[in-house]
């Protein structure tokens, strides 16, 4: 159960540091074409312009985490308003929650039912990268499939490959924490899909060490009132320790009048960041 909790927890560091269902949605295979050459900003223009938007989203998810000795699966409901909430409740799969998170546009709460614990900080102090705003948008972006930690001051380049646009960039990025500073370059490569205009993944690579970095695919997409939301997600983990993390939406809807619940009982122990 701890273990459990504690990758809870991690993935919820890692990204806060890095209506009705609609009646016509359906499943969208990717199909590819002969595409032409097109600029850095052209291409982000046709990304910003065919993203997936919403006023409030609710979805159950299904949660299966790999490391290199241990395989579980979870269950949940995530709930959005955009640019202001996102909240998750985890379940075992024969139904008991074991955590409950909510992030708003400054903080994050996050509570341990299994050991009456609590984390309550400021969304800030997960930003141990500097240059990276790491903000609720970002965050809400992520599990949208959304464009996300791009930087239009960087040099941006455009290439082909396997007949989808490759959107490729270098950025210097500073580590700081209470121990130590560090300074280094990263690559992002995000992949779109050319009739969609959808990304289909993202690579963040540590140009100084290969073994540490991020990969996100998104898949199986899902029209909703015209636009296209991924319904799988993997999150691929690299450090000390891989871990593979594959989300799976259902029940999906949008623009509903959702409540966000979320108490801390006060018999919990705060949990020391």
């Amino acid at each position: 159960m701890n273990r459990i909790i504690r990758i809870i927890l991690i993935i919820v560091t890692l990204v806060c540091s890095a209506g009705i269902i609609s009646s016509c949605s359906s499943s969208k295979k990717i199909t590819g074409s002969k595409i032409k050459e097109m600029s850095a900003n052209r291409l982000m223009r046709e990304i910003n312009a065919n993203s997936f938007d919403f006023e409030s989203l609710q979805a159950k998810v299904g949660i299966k985490v790999e490391t290199e000795d241990n395989a579980f699966n979870l269950k949940g409901q995530l709930k959005m308003k955009k640019d202001s909430i996102l909240w998750a409740s985890i379940t075992l799969p024969l139904g008991l929650e074991v955590a409950r998170i909510k992030v708003t546009a400054d903080s994050i709460f996050f509570i341990n039912k299994s050991n009456k614990s609590y984390l309550a900080e400021q969304t800030k102090s997960f930003n141990y990268l500097q240059n990276i705003n790491a903000d609720i948008n970002t965050i809400q972006s992520v599990f949208t499939g959304n464009i996300f930690l791009i930087n239009k001051k960087s040099d941006n380049n455009v290439f082909i490959k396997d007949n989808k646009y490759n959107l490729l960039s270098e950025e210097n990025i500073t580590f700081i924490n209470n121990k130590y500073k560090k300074n280094f370059t990263i690559n992002k490569n995000i992949i779109i899909d050319p009739t969609l205009f959808r990304i289909t993944k993202y690579e963040i690579i540590n140009n100084e060490d290969s073994n540490y970095g991020l990969t996100i695919d998104y898949s199986n997409f899902i029209e909703i009132k015209g636009k296209y939301l991924p319904s799988i997600i993997k999150i691929n983990i690299s450090t000390e320790e891989k871990m593979y993390i594959t989300i799976t939406y259902s029940n999906i809807s949008t623009n509903n009048n959702t409540q966000y619940n979320f108490s801390i009982p006060k018999k919990y122990e705060r949990i020391k960041k």
